[in-house]
């Protein structure tokens, strides 16, 4: 997996740390190795060693963690530490805590990860944390983008916007990933939808069975570590046609730490709105009154060492202001709060029970029209187990939880407001309000287990689970309406290595999807498989050199949105049939890349995907019978339509670099084609050819880390959108952030920070989409007019 920190121009980072590599011992007999993590720390500013810095590695599958202290010469070595995914802590008075996850450990084989350590920022605040250049480990033949630092610095992403929720949630943080865009529906990789990605809470899926976006975004307060999965999709993550997000919310720990913090986005500091888009059409005026957040959070113990503690409410709220010709304003409500306990039963057993809900209310008034409102509430229960058994050698995970939705809308159709949250057509896929009131009950639970050892004299590292859940949704016009959905998944992979810069990754998925009800005539159940095959090729250790290649079949789910019953401009509501052979959507992919990392400060990669679309889905009117049927074009039903064979390339380029004197900068770049793609698809894809990211900081301290001052910006550049059937696109669509951000530690465990962040600094970002819902494709999003948003934080 690449955990190369990719981040926007304006994440304001004090350098904290940056992790050197993961590379293997030269290969021994068996009988002669040991299992260790060695390493060196080195302070960031003097570049000397750094003796007694408290080093801890914990495993969250086996609830123990192993602790050693750097010797005189910075080195240390922690001894006998089995397989597995680790989490490194390194912590010294006077330097700022550096936390390292997703480090993975195989049998028999030295481990290395050197650090740098800054001068210290309580790591709750986290406003000048930044993990420099690292070629990933060598397990993994994907492509991925760790974002656990960017969630603590508040990466200067999620840009306000109109109609937009005022949380700050991950769904805007996705963008930071390379090849990432966020459009106006949430982020998407090029070339996908936002409805084909996967979203992992804790183990458990939080997609949206009805819409396909997050159902959960939670508060960035609220999460700990984030992982995007944008290419070679290993089989244990889930079935999607996009990229997979895995989230881990935040839990206790035996020191008692807290946060207070207030966004806000005030609208007497923006430009006015502009009038016409790039393409000379006229435009509404969409003002943004006010726009933020505000909470605090608490951890710590219960009882030391064995039971912990986390909570949090965040507050959100936002006003807009719609004019195009008669005036209306639109009112956003929305609180979270979340608590978990976490129990420790011993080193190799723990516990942890979680619940928060999501209330949300939006509220329009038009002056020639009848208010207007939907209230929207989420809540989840989930409860959590990781285990060892036969010493440790068998490591198992076993989540189970509930995840309950519900829309409530007032007789005021939603879209009579445009900009609210629920506008959009019924060709721009299901929006949870569009349909009136609506009820979702999810029961959910998975175990896997993951085993090490030899097998046929070489070293493996299996992981086979198996997951299951029912879903229920009540959609009620006029009559009450239930769709049934239910998922049962297996899968098995295993990581081994024949020799120690040799790796191949084999893996087999079983997805099985059962979706229907009275309303739509039949149930229909579906069967299938998906295979995964990866290599990783380390050639050397000095250099950091990764070579990989994988190709897999990736497995969507067919969205419940999609059976909605459809009211005719009559006023009839007709219910939607199943093709009796659906499928769900489908596509393969093949993805190789390079990874180097010359110096300690410097990688860079290159890396060529390729996905080809093999199923689809689309509602035809049904000849027969009347009324709409939902099909895969090319199959069945659905044979007179066109088969989908679109094919998209791309091809990114990544360049991060640390300097000395606390400097950072970031370029990337992708280009990419989408080819054989009917209309219908072009509609729902981001089809950009090109998408260029570049970003820089720089941080002013004062010796002794007291205080600091750090200033950043960030351009981002995609290339048109296509225009009609003509080979035209309109214009580049160009942004330039900046940040400028203050922070000063009271002393070791109190700080504060203030944040000043621009968006589209210089007001030359204009809106060249489409005027019609029903021509809107997914675009990614224009920020106008310029916007600034402030932050005060104070941490405990």
């Amino acid at each position: 997996m690449k955990n190369l920190t990719v981040s926007q121009l304006a994440r304001v980072c004090g350098v904290v740390g940056v992790l050197v590599g993961v590379a293997w011992a030269t290969p021994t007999r068996a009988e002669e190795t040991t299992d260790v993590i060695v390493g060196k720390v080195v302070d960031a500013v003097s570049q000397l060693p750094v003796p007694d810095v408290v080093v801890t590695a914990t495993a969250p599958e086996r609830g123990g963690e192993q602790t050693v202290v750097t010797r005189v010469d910075g080195t240390y070595h922690i001894e006998s530490i089995p397989p597995g995914t680790y989490t490194l802590l390194f912590e010294k008075e006077q330097y700022r805590p550096l936390r390292r996850t997703e480090v993975h450990k195989l049998a028999e084989q030295e481990l290395r990860v050197d650090a740098l350590l800054e001068p210290e920022s309580p790591d709750d605040l986290g406003d000048m944390i930044y993990c420099g250049p690292v070629v990933s480990d060598g397990f993994s033949a994907g492509v991925s983008t760790a974002l656990y630092h960017e969630l603590d610095t508040g990466a200067l992403a999620q840009r306000p916007l109109a109609g937009r929720r005022a949380m700050r949630t991950l769904d805007g943080v996705l963008t930071l990933a390379s090849n990432m865009v966020e459009t106006r529906r949430g982020g998407t990789l090029l070339g996908t939808s936002p409805w084909e990605n996967e979203y992992l809470l804790d183990g458990l899926s939080t997609r949206d069975a009805v819409t396909g976006r997050n159902a959960l975004p939670l508060s960035l307060e609220f999460l700990q570590d984030a992982t995007v999965f944008t290419h070679g999709l290993r089989a244990q993550q889930g079935s999607a046609t996009g990229v997979v997000v895995e989230q881990v919310s935040r839990a206790g720990s035996n020191e008692l730490r807290g946060n207070v913090f207030v966004k806000w986005v005030p609208g007497g500091l923006a430009e006015s709105g502009h009038g016409n888009s790039t393409l000379g059409e006229p435009r509404a005026r969409h003002a943004i009154l006010h726009q933020g957040d505000f909470g605090v959070s608490l951890h710590g113990p219960i009882a030391k060492d064995q039971l912990w503690f986390f909570m949090g409410v965040v507050p959100a709220l936002s006003r807009v202001e719609h004019d195009n010709g008669s005036r209306s304003f639109i009112d956003h409500r929305e609180v979270q709060a979340l608590g978990r306990l976490t129990y420790l039963v011993n080193h190799d057993h723990n516990l942890s029970l979680m619940a928060m809900t999501t209330p949300s209310t939006s509220r329009w008034q038009a002056v020639d029209s009848m208010p207007g409102g939907v209230d929207h509430g989420t809540s989840r229960v989930a409860f959590d187990y990781s285990g060892a058994f036969f010493e440790k050698r068998l490591l198992l995970d076993a989540h189970a939880g509930w995840l309950g939705q519900n829309v409530t809308t007032s007789p005021t159709r939603p879209t009579e407001v445009p900009g609210s949250l629920c506008d959009g057509s019924l060709d721009d896929w299901p929006i949870d309000c569009d349909a009136g009131n609506q009820a979702t009950h999810r029961y959910q639970a998975s175990v896997q287990g993951m085993y090490y050892g030899e097998i046929l004299g070489m070293l493996h590292l299996p992981k086979m689970g198996v997951s299951a859940e029912k879903l229920v949704h009540r959609w009620e016009q006029g009559t009450q309406a239930e769709t049934h959905g239910g998922f049962a998944s297996a899968y098995l992979q295993d990581t081994w290595s024949p020799l120690n810069w040799l790796t191949f990754n084999t893996g087999l998925r079983y997805d099985a999807q059962s979706i229907g009800g009275r309303i739509h005539g039949r149930e229909v159940t579906t069967h299938k498989l998906s295979p995964r095959l990866g290599i990783t090729v380390a050639p050397t250790r000095q250099d950091q050199l990764r070579v990989f290649a994988n190709y897999a079949r990736y497995q969507g789910r067919v969205l419940l949105g999609l059976l909605r019953p459809h009211r005719s401009t009559e006023g009839v509501v007709a219910n939607v049939r199943l093709d009796p052979s659906l499928t769900p959507p489908a596509t393969t992919e093949l993805v190789t890349g390079v990874e180097f990392a010359p110096e300690f400060v410097t990688s860079a990669s290159i890396v060529y995907a390729r996905r080809t679309r093999t199923s689809g889905l689309q509602r035809i009117q049904d000849a027969a019978r009347g009324g709409l049927v939902l099909v895969n074009p090319g199959r069945s039903l659905g044979a007179d339509l066109p088969a989908p064979r679109s094919r998209h390339d791309s091809v990114t380029l990544e360049v991060d670099r640390t300097f000395h004197g606390n400097w950072s900068m970031l370029l990337a770049y992708t280009w990419s084609r989408l080819q054989g793609a009917t209309l219908e698809e072009q509609r729902g894809v981001l089809n950009r050819p090109h998408l260029l990211k570049l970003s820089g900081t720089r941080e002013f301290s004062k010796s002794g880390g007291s205080w600091g001052v750090s200033v950043g910006a960030s351009y981002v550049g995609i290339a048109g959108a296509p225009i009609g059937a003509a080979e035209k696109r309109a214009p580049w669509m160009h942004s330039v952030d900046a940040r400028l951000a203050f922070h000063y530690n009271v002393d070791r465990t109190q700080a504060v920070a203030l944040h000043v962040d621009v968006f589209n600094v210089f007001d030359t970002q204009a809106d060249d989409s489409p005027t019609s819902g029903r021509e809107a494709a997914v675009l990614p999003v224009y920020q106008t007019p310029r916007q600034m948003r402030l932050e005060a934080r104070y941490a405990f």
